[in-house]
């Protein structure tokens, strides 16, 4: 489970395609905080496995599945990415729950100011509405 509180803005420093997945390569403060290998991580809200932990950042992979139902398929080399670390069952809950879990993407159809946020109206795919 994820809290939804981004902990760190971190980066793409390399994805490796293969046939069957992609590994992302990331770099982030986070790393040294304490992502040990299988840990699960959100990148960019979608939640990923520590594969592999380098000095600066960790290996995640993505299957086929995953990059066909989330925006990672679009992410290049040196992209930003929001990043938070799962939840401890004994930590503060400090936002809401949040799966990580994706089933499909959205189209943003119309963005409006209403007072100090914005209200953004997303379209589904009839079969997830």
């Amino acid at each position: 489970m994820f809290t939804g509180i981004i902990e760190d803005i971190g980066s793409i420093l390399s994805i490796k395609k293969s046939s069957g997945k992609w590994e992302f390569f990331i770099k982030t403060a986070l790393a040294k905080a304490g992502i040990r290998e299988g840990d699960s991580v959100a990148i960019d809200g979608v939640c990923l496995t520590a594969t592999a932990i380098t000095g600066d950042g960790f290996v995640a992979d993505a299957s086929l599945e995953t990059l066909k139902v989330t925006t990672l398929a679009e992410k290049k080399t040196g992209t930003r990415v929001n990043i938070e670390r799962a939840m401890g069952a004994d930590g503060r809950f400090g936002g809401h729950f949040v799966m990580g879990h994706v089933d499909c993407i959205g189209t943003i159809v119309d963005i409006r100011k209403a007072g100090d946020s914005q209200r953004c109206r997303v379209e589904i795919p009839r079969d997830f509405a």
